[in-house]
Formats: structure tokens, C-alpha cells, sequence
């Protein structure tokens, strides 16, 4: 192999100006070609005002640069204007008129400024094909920017097209390359397609033995873009293999990929930057690749018409950082889509699909490390009364990450943001899907996942859900060994105004499941807090595929700690749906060998709702079930606090539940204020339920303490049906309109220190239908304001029964002559409702439609 060094130097001592006039005899050439067949490297040529109707071939590194106050016009009679083939040339201040190509380059280094192009196919043609390759032995290849800028181009076919691939391949023995980067900037673009990356890909490809590449990346930027198609947009797998199969202390750098300050106006998609992959894969031996970050920022793209599709998708930036071994590493750097302006008529207007597969089948203490991921201030417009998929943002595919890695391996991944969006569509306005798969399969991986926050959006969706997050599944599953960290998830002081429902999460499950061999993982919990939720349908809903399967099947002294779920100070307008549905169940079940799990309560607090129903939760069941003695589950339950609910139908319904606190809520109007169907062990205490239908109801429901409440104003006060073993003790229930207390075919259920004032019009305001619940304690029994009876010893007990309607032996034996003072609730402990130090996932709900399950 001949050695061959390449260094490019620019601006010499020796370069000459050379002047060209076609109608001057002063000057030095008449022609253009010949003033480049007649310089040399680094020579500029001046091309004065007048018509040139010739083909140009730039085999030196020269600058042609038009001179003079009128124009300089190249024609090129259908042909190509400039065919440059040498590094380094420089072309400015033209104009280049009726021809295929206005420049055609096969070589790096081009730049392109101030050219006014008119071209019946591609304006510039840039086909960059094995570039630095096959070095050996400390060989360099060193060259500068490619640049096209300020140009005026119209052409019927691409204005910029770039086809690069294959640069930096098979380099050895400390070889090096450094190109500079493509930019493409301040550019009027009128054509079919704006800018097309046709491809850019395979660059540090085979790299051995301690060589280097350096690449600075891709600037589209302050491009003015009016399209029939696409307005930037890259092929299918047309983007990536960027520092691939290198071993032996290799190191491939790239610079940032930054789409900024655009204006689009397209019939088809304004961006569509597509198959980002395999970046960083197949390193072996301490080969490094560190990546710049990705920014699509601050663009204007208007893709309106019935033809567009998306104004912005960025699809397939996945496999980054696959298949390493032996030490090696893979940085990237922060993904930024922000600060755009779209509208966008026919389909998603912004969609982020396949963020996957970072850290993946990674091997013997590799690492990848990935920054920041942010969708931040943008404002979208995606109405479109005849489109089927208008949807204002859409991530579709946050997944794969630190799965199948083994022997000490790391993959950090930081931050998720969705903040400060203004997004209006037709259906779905905020869409985020499958973000599943974190830590899946691994055996003694470091995985590090940040935070995921949705805050301060203001979101309208005209015909679907304000905010859809679906597919949340598979997160440290079947591992081993290692240490997994995810961080909370935040959805928080939201603006959502929703033609179906509000905040939709659904398909949560298999949370820290199937794990195995002195595993820790930790799991961020979920924030749902200061919201605002107009929304036709449910204000906040969850759903929890099949089950919950939170922190489940463990051997192996697993430790697992799930924080809490919190859905708090939130104000919902729920027109005919629930304002929350909640439903979680299986878990910390199958636990065995030493394993254990720390989950935080469930709080759904300080609330306010009106219109529809309040809150529903339903089946938080089958907790802790097959544990073994050597394990431990603990969970402080489901905490139903401090609520205000002002309704058409029912306040709060428990059903199918276990273990739920339902403390200081106060509730009005509509059916039931509380229901609880299918129940146990649920505590009611200190709530205000009036002007319903009926204050409490309970349908076979058991062991739950019924305490402290006041019951006023309503049909019934407390409302018993198949409703066995529950305690009503000390509550205040006066002027409803029938009962105060009935019970309807329940069995053993024990009802004291009761205050009964003015129900039923003082004629029986209780019920019982058979004699086998008990109205007492054994020596109390409840305050009777239609009691007539007296009181000879003055013990303050009535000498004689409150006969109760119902079954002819229904009766309270022990009827207290004076009010009773009901004894204030305790509290629930601090850190069952806000401090609890673990993390938790959900998965939620269950809807409800006018006390029907749907």
C-alpha cells in the first residue's frame, strides 16, 4: 500500500487572482474554464458581469467568485454548471441558469455562498463517496467545512442533495481523519425537495489499532424552504454506522446534528430526519465513540395543505451504543427538539419514533452514556376536520435501554422532558407510547435512568385524549445481579382541555418483575400534581394491563423499592366521566429466598372536581401474596385524602379493593357520595357527604371502619347492602330525607356512638332487615333525636329499645339519651401520604360510567 498524506492548506504566499470577462479583452480569460485550467492551488478567480454559456470542471483548489454590480449569469444549457472534483474549492456570487445541476461535487471541502441557481433537476449535487480510507502507519486526512450558503436556488427536482458514505474505513496504526462539518445555512430554497441527506453514513468504519476520526457533525440552519414534498429529509437507514466495528483504543468523535432557525412551507413533510443507527456498535478492546447532541430548534414549518404529512418526524435513532466488549464506551450527548412552530393539518404534526435500543448486548465492563432527551416549548397546531391521525406530538418508542448487558457493564441515560408545549389537535394532543423494556434480560448492569417530566403544557385536543401515555411495561425484568435506578415520572401543572380524557395512562405493568440474584432496584414513583383538566371524559385515568405486577416473582434476596403514586391538588372538570381512575393490584407477590420489597401508598389528595364522578379505585388486590418466610413485603395501602368533590354522580367509589384510607374528603350532590362495592378493609373517617342520593353506600363489602363521617342532607345517610362484619362508629347523620342507617340482608355488623338527628322525619331512621347486626357495643348504642323513651337511673342510656324498621327484632337496646361527642380521627401517618422514601410505577384504572364497570 503507497502511503499517501493528505493535508490541505488554504491561502498560501504564492496565490494569484486571475480576472474573467466575456466581452472585455483586458482580462485575463474569457472563459471560466480556462482561468481554471490556467491556476493553481489556492488561486482566486474573478469573474466579471456578463453571459457565460459554458460547462465548468474544477480540478484545483481554487475560489471563482463573480465581481462586478450587475449579474453573472452561468447557462449551462440543461447540463451541470460546475463539476468541482479538487478539495477545498470555493464558488460565490453567481448565477447559474437553466441547468441540471447547478454545482456538482465529488470532493470535500466545497463552499458554496451567495449563488442564485435555476436548475430543471438538483440545484446542488454533492456525492462525497470514500473519503479518507484505508490509512496506515500515523497517515492524516485532514480537510474543512462543506458548505452551502445565502444561496436563491429553484430547482424541479432536489435544491441541496448529499449522498456521503464510507469515510474513515479500514484505518490502522494510529491513522487519523478529520473532516469538518456539512452546512447547509441562510439558503432560499423553492424546489421539490429542500434538502435531501439521500445518505451519510459508515463513517470510522473498521477502525484498528489506536486510529482516530473526527467529524463536526451537520448545520441546516436559517433555511427559508417552499416545497411540493419534503422540505428536509434523509432516507430510509440513510443515516448512521457512524463509528462501527473499531477496536484496539480507536476513538471516532463527531460534532453536533442541528436543524435550527428553518422556515418550511411543504405539501409533504417538513422534516423527516430518519434512521439514526447503529451509532457506536460492534466496539471492541477500549474503542471509544463520543457523539455531539441532536437539536431540531426553533423552525417554523407550516405543513397545512391535505397533502402534508408530518411537519417534523425524527424516526429510528436507535441501537446507540450496541454490542460492546471489553471496556469499550459509547457518549452521546442531549437530544433537543424545541422551540418549533408548526402547523400541520393531515397527520402527527411532530412524531419521535424509535428512541430504542441504547446500551444494548453490551459485554465486560462497557458503557454508554446518553444525555438529556427534551421536548420543550414548541407550539403546534394539528386540526384537520377529514384527518384520521392529527396529532399535535407524538414520542412513539423510548425503549430498550441497558436491556440483555452483562459482566459489569453501565448505561446511563439522563433526563426526559415534555415542558412549556402549546399543542392543539384534532385527536390525541400529547401521544406517548411504549416507553417499555429498561433493563430487560441483563445480568450485573449499572442501569441509570433520570427523571420523566410533563409540566406546564397547555394542551386542547378537540375530539381525543389531552395526554395519552400507553404501553409502560417490561422495566427490570428478568435480571440478575446489578443495580436499576428509573427515576419519577411528573405530570404537573398542565393546562388540559379534552374532548375524551385528560391525562390517559394505560397498559402499565410488569414493574421489577421475574428478577433474580441479589438484584437492587430501585423505581422512580409517579406525580400526577396541579393540573387543570377540562375533559368530556375521565380528568385522569389508569389502567393497568391484565394486572400490575409490581415488584413480582422475586428469588434470590431481590430488593426492590417502589415509590409512591401521587395524584394531588389537581382541579377536574369531568363532564360525564370519573375525575380519577385508579387500579393497581398483584403486588409484591411470589416472593421467596430473602427477597423484598418497599412500595409507597397510593395518595390520590386535595383534589377539587366537579360535573361527572369524583374518583374511582378499583382492584388494589392480591397484595403480598405468597411470601415466603424469608421475605417481607410492605405497602402502606391507598390513601384517599382531603378531596372536594362537587358532582353529578358519585363522589368516590371503592371497588374490588383492599387496604384504602378514605380521610377528609368532602363531597355533594349527584348519586352516592361514597360507594363501596366488593370491599374489604377499607377505613372511611372524617368525610362530609351531603345533597345526594345517599351519603355512604356499601354493597358486599367487609371489615371496614366507618368512622367520624358526617352524613347530612341527603336521601339516605348510610346505605348497608350484603354488606357482613363492618364497624360504623361516631358519625353525625342528620336530615336525610329517609334512613339514616339501613341495612338491607347484612349480617354481624356493629353500629355505636352514632348521632341520628331528624332523618326519615323522625319516624324510624333506621333499617334493618334481620336481627343480626349489632346496635351497640355491649353497653352503647346510638343517639336517637325520635327517641321518646326515659331514663330512670341517669346513666344516660334509655331504659327502653329504639325499635328500628325492618325485621321485627331489629333494634338498638343501649339508645343514648344526649348527643354523642365523636372522638377526632387520627391522623394518617406522614409517611404514608408524602415521605415515603421509595418509588413506585402504576398501572391504573379502570372506567366507570354512572356506576356501571365499562
Amino acid at each position: 500500500m503507497m502511503a499517501v498524506a493528505l493535508i490541505i492548506v488554504v491561502g498560501s504566499a504564492t496565490a494569484a487572482t486571475h480576472t474573467v470577462d466575456d466581452d472585455w479583452g483586458g482580462a485575463d480569460f474569457s472563459t471560466i474554464q480556462d482561468a481554471v485550467n490556467g491556476s493553481s492551488d489556492g488561486d482566486v478567480i474573478l469573474v466579471y458581469a456578463g453571459y457565460y454559456d459554458e460547462i465548468v470542471t474544477v480540478d484545483v483548489e481554487v475560489t471563482i467568485r463573480g465581481n462586478g454590480s450587475t449579474v453573472t449569469q452561468v447557462d449551462a444549457a440543461n447540463r451541470t454548471g460546475f463539476n468541482v472534483t479538487a478539495r477545498n474549492v470555493s464558488i460565490e456570487d453567481l448565477e447559474i441558469d437553466d441547468c441540471s445541476f447547478g454545482v456538482n461535487s465529488t470532493a470535500l471541502g466545497l463552499s458554496v455562498e451567495r449563488v442564485l441557481i435555476n436548475s430543471n433537476n438538483e440545484g446542488v449535487h454533492l456525492w462525497l463517496h470514500d473519503k479518507g480510507n484505508n490509512l496506515t502507519d500515523s497517515q492524516s486526512f485532514i480537510v474543512g467545512d462543506t458548505m452551502v450558503s445565502n444561496c436563491d436556488i429553484s430547482a424541479v427536482g432536489d435544491a441541496i442533495y448529499l449522498d456521503a458514505r464510507y469515510w474513515g474505513y479500514g484505518l490502522e496504526d494510529s491513522a487519523n481523519v478529520q473532516i469538518g462539518a456539512f452546512i447547509f445555512y441562510g439558503n432560499e430554497i423553492d424546489a421539490e425537495d429542500g434538502i435531501w441527506l439521500r445518505n451519510v453514513r459508515k463513517f470510522g468504519y473498521r477502525m484498528n489499532f489506536a486510529t482516530s476520526f473526527e467529524w463536526d457533525g451537520i448545520q441546516i440552519n436559517g433555511n427559508d424552504i417552499n416545497v411540493t414534498d419534503d422540505g428536509v429529509n434523509s432516507s430510509y437507514r440513510s443515516m448512521g454506522y457512524w463509528g462501527r466495528n473499531m477496536e484496539d483504543n480507536s476513538s471516532f468523535t463527531m460534532g453536533d446534528l442541528e436543524f435550527r432557525d428553518n422556515s418550511i412551507t411543504t405539501m409533504g413533510d417538513g422534516f423527516h430526519v430518519r434512521a439514526f443507527r447503529y451509532v457506536g456498535s460492534y466496539l471492541y478492546d477500549d474503542a471509544v465513540v463520543t457523539c455531539g447532541d441532536i437539536i431540531l430548534a426553533d423552525n417554523f414549518v407550516n405543513a397545512s395543505t391535505n397533502e402534508s404529512d408530518h411537519a417534523i418526524r425524527m424516526d429510528g435513532y436507535y441501537r446507540f451504543g450496541v454490542y460492546l466488549y471489553n471496556r469499550s464506551s459509547v457518549t452521546g450527548g442531549m437530544f433537543q427538539l424545541n422551540g418549533n412552530t408548526v402547523n400541520c393539518s393531515s397527520n402527527r404534526a411532530i412524531l419521535m419514533d424509535n428512541l430504542q435500543y441504547f446500551g444494548y448486548q453490551m459485554f465486560h465492563r462497557s458503557s454508554v452514556t446518553y444525555g438529556d432527551i427534551e421536548f420543550n416549548d414548541n407550539v403546534v397546531y394539528a386540526i384537520d376536520p377529514y384527518g384520521d391521525w392529527t396529532r399535535a406530538l407524538v414520542v412513539d418508542g423510548i425503549g430498550d435501554i441497558g436491556s440483555h448487558c452483562y459482566n459489569d457493564t453501565s448505561v446511563t441515560v439522563g433526563n426526559i422532558y415534555i415542558m412549556r408545549n402549546v399543542l392543539e389537535s384534532k385527536y390525541e394532543a400529547l401521544e406517548i407510547d411504549s416507553t417499555s423494556l429498561w433493563g430487560w434480560y441483563s445480568e450485573g448492569v449499572d442501569l441509570r435512568i433520570g427523571n420523566f417530566t410533563v409540566s406546564q403544557n397547555i394542551i386542547t385536543s378537540h375530539e381525543g385524549d389531552g395526554i395519552e401515555h400507553g404501553n409502560f411495561y417490561g422495566h427490570a425484568r428478568q435480571c440478575s445481579g446489578g443495580t436499576i435506578e428509573i427515576g419519577w415520572f411528573e405530570y404537573s401543572r398542565n393546562n388540559i382541555t379534552a374532548a375524551s380524557r385528560g391525562i390517559e395512562i394505560t397498559n402499565h405493568r410488569l414493574r421489577a418483575y421475574d428478577l433474580d440474584g441479589g438484584s437492587d432496584v430501585t423505581l422512580g414513583g409517579m406525580t400526577i400534581r396541579w393540573n387543570n383538566i377540562s375533559s368530556e371524559g375521565d380528568g385522569i385515568f389508569f389502567r393497568g394491563r391484565n394486572s400490575g405486577s409490581f415488584g413480582n416473582t422475586l428469588t434470590g434476596y431481590v430488593k426492590v423499592n417502589i415509590g409512591a403514586y401521587r395524584i394531588m391538588d389537581n382541579n377536574i372538570d369531568s363532564v360525564v366521566g370519573n375525575g380519577v381512575n385508579l387500579t393497581a393490584q398483584k403486588m409484591g407477590s411470589n416472593l421467596a429466598n430473602g427477597s423484598s420489597v418497599e412500595m409507597g401508598p397510593f395518595v390520590v389528595s386535595g383534589n377539587s372536581f366537579v360535573n361527572g364522578s369524583g374518583i374511582v379505585i378499583y382492584k388494589t388486590i392480591y397484595n403480598g401474596r405468597n411470601v415466603s418466610a424469608f421475605s417481607n413485603f410492605t405497602w402502606p395501602g391507598v390513601f384517599v385524602t382531603d378531596n372536594v368533590a362537587n358532582v353529578d354522580d358519585m363522589g368516590i367509589w371503592l371497588l374490588n379493593t383492599d387496604n384504602v384510607t378514605v380521610t377528609g374528603n368532602e363531597a355533594m350532590n349527584g348519586g352516592a357520595i361514597i360507594m363501596i362495592s366488593n370491599s374489604t378493609n377499607a377505613t372511611v373517617s372524617g368525610n362530609i357527604m351531603r345533597f345526594s342520593s345517599v351519603g355512604l353506600y356499601m354493597n358486599e363489602s367487609s371489615f371496614c371502619m366507618v368512622e367520624n363521617n358526617t352524613a347530612r342532607n341527603n336521601s339516605y345517610g348510610i346505605y348497608l347492602v350484603e354488606s357482613d362484619t363492618n364497624t360504623i362508629i361516631y358519625n353525625e347523620v342528620y336530615h336525610n330525607s329517609n334512613y339514616g342507617c339501613n341495612l338491607l340482608l347484612c349480617d354481624n355488623n356493629t353500629i355505636h356512638h352514632n348521632n341520628f338527628i331528624n332523618n326519615n322525619g323522625n319516624t324510624s331512621q333506621g333499617y334493618d332487615s334481620r336481627d343480626t347486626n349489632q346496635w351497640h357495643n355491649g353497653t352503647h348504642g346510638n343517639y336517637w333525636s325520635d327517641y321518646n323513651g326515659t331514663d330512670s337511673n341517669a346513666d344516660g342510656i334509655g331504659d327502653t329499645s329504639y325499635d328500628l324498621a325492618g325485621h321485627v327484632d331489629a333494634e338498638d337496646p343501649y339508645p343514648l339519651m344526649n348527643m354523642t361527642s365523636n372522638s377526632v380521627p387520627e391522623p394518617i401517618p406522614e409517611f404514608a401520604v408524602m415521605t415515603v422514601m421509595a418509588v413506585t410505577f402504576v398501572m391504573v384504572a379502570a372506567v366507570f360510567r354512572r356506576r356501571r364497570l365499562i
